[in-house]
């Protein structure tokens, strides 16, 4: 079932956002960079902005996507997935792109199926699994 969910979030990236690539910095800040900067009110990091892609809510669980872009080229290069549960605490992921390396979509998959805050994977990878259908059709 987890297998057959990430290939369905797999396919709709790949199909949508066609030869993008996620560096390390990048993931590292969509997944630590910027919690710090929203909650010690920073500016967003230079030569990127944040474009709202789908807000989905089922139940007390909210996944909001927004898309990375380099303010330079006008290129998105991640997806910045803020998954919140009951209580509001959020996690956040992010879904790399389709040229991105081995070691970093092992890192994105690593963190789908994280269960350290208490989360229950099946019901973050269903509600992810809507939300970017949502955004690819």
């Amino acid at each position: 079932m987890k297998k057959t969910i990430f290939a369905v979030v797999f396919f709709f990236i790949t199909v949508v956002f066609v030869k993008a690539q996620t560096t390390q910095e990048e993931y590292n800040y969509v997944t630590k960079g910027y919690k710090t900067q929203v909650e010690s009110g920073l500016d967003m990091k230079k030569g990127y902005s944040l474009k709202s892609l789908a807000t989905e809510t089922i139940g007390i669980r909210t996944v909001k996507l927004e898309g990375l872009y380099r303010t330079n080229t006008n290129t998105l290069c991640a997806i910045m997935i803020a998954y919140t549960k009951s209580g509001g605490i959020t996690e956040y992921l992010c879904a790399p792109m389709p040229a991105t390396s081995d070691s970093i979509y092992n890192q994105y998959i690593k963190s789908l199926h994280d269960n350290t805050s208490n989360t229950n994977s099946s019901e973050k990878l269903q509600l992810i699994t809507y939300a970017l259908t949502k955004i690819c059709f």
